[in-house]
């Protein structure tokens, strides 16, 4: 029995063991390690999201403490929550798969193009054709994804049963200008 406990102790002992042990040692300490920045990247993410809902929560209190108007009306408060601007549409093109949807590259005045999803397609045989126009768009709504593709605003245009316009000015206006 005593050999093979000094056979133990010469194994548990030997170069190798000790390197085995070693590299168990740092690979355990890295795992914590790389446990850990996850977890505090799970959390930040996690309050990034909290934050957004608390948002979206406070935005819904708000309108919910307003007055609501059995007969459609909103306050001028109300009316002035919304952004209307100036855009110019730089592109053009049907979505895949749909009828009535384009999707539409706009210049409102910011550094960067705005992606617009519209059911404006039925009224243009050739959709190119918008392409350099100047729209009236809503330029503060939430963004929403419509098949597949996020939109970032809204067109203003109205139709009745024989007509479709797009509201536009009726001369060029800086992209951006805010209506007023």
């Amino acid at each position: 029995m005593k050999n093979i406990i000094n056979k133990f102790k010469k194994i548990l002992t030997s170069e190798e063991a000790v390197e085995f042990a070693q590299e168990v040692k740092e690979t355990a300490e890295n795992l914590k390690n790389e446990a850990s920045d996850l977890v505090k990247e799970g959390a930040e993410k996690t309050k990034e999201a909290a934050s957004a809902v608390k948002q979206r929560t406070d935005a819904v209190v708000k309108a919910a403490k307003e007055p609501t108007k059995k007969d459609g009306m909103i306050t001028y408060d109300q009316f002035q929550n919304v952004e209307v601007r100036v855009g110019t549409i730089l592109s053009a093109e049907k979505i895949e798969k749909s009828d009535k949807l384009l999707l539409l590259k706009v210049d409102v005045g910011e550094s960067e193009s705005r992606q617009i999803v519209s059911g404006i397609a039925t009224y243009f045989d050739d959709v190119q054709s918008l392409v350099d126009r100047q729209a009236m768009f809503v330029t503060n709504l939430e963004p929403r994804t419509i098949f597949g593709h996020e939109s970032n605003g809204m067109i203003f245009a109205v139709n009745d049963d024989d007509n479709f316009s797009i509201l536009e000015p009726d001369m060029a206006i800086v992209p951006g200008t805010k209506a007023s």
